[in-house]
């Protein structure tokens, strides 16, 4: 099991004045887990900054989650819009899917806006 996190996360975040939005989804909705190991468990999230539009985290803990960290480092401290990110298209079928499910839930799930002063 192994635990990734490029740049800040959502207390942080929300200390240095970001309004922020946290997007959760455990690795079972990506088929390609399934295919890394039978039983595959793992979790991940973004911080978004709702009003850049940016990823301003990523975490991902679980097995192979190590392929996800380049791409990971690129989406938060390039600070690539999440427009762009939507058009990458993931390897299929690899834990790689998630981006894919999580950029998903970004456009649906109005999620939760936090500051620093609530």
């Amino acid at each position: 099991m192994l635990l990734l996190s490029p740049r800040p996360q959502q207390g942080p975040a929300a200390a240095a004045g970001h309004r922020i939005k946290t997007v959760d989804l455990d690795f079972n909705a990506a088929q390609g887990t399934h295919l890394y190991a039978d039983g595959y468990r793992g979790h991940a999230r973004l911080v978004v900054d709702l009003d850049r539009e940016v990823l301003l985290g990523v975490t991902f803990v679980g097995p192979g989650v190590s392929k996800l960290q380049h791409s990971a480092t690129i989406a938060a401290t390039g600070e690539v819009p999440l427009k762009r990110l939507r058009h990458v298209i993931a390897c299929f079928p690899t834990v790689g899917e998630i981006w894919l499910f999580l950029l998903a839930a970004c456009r649906r799930d109005r999620g939760t806006s936090r500051t620093a002063s609530g």
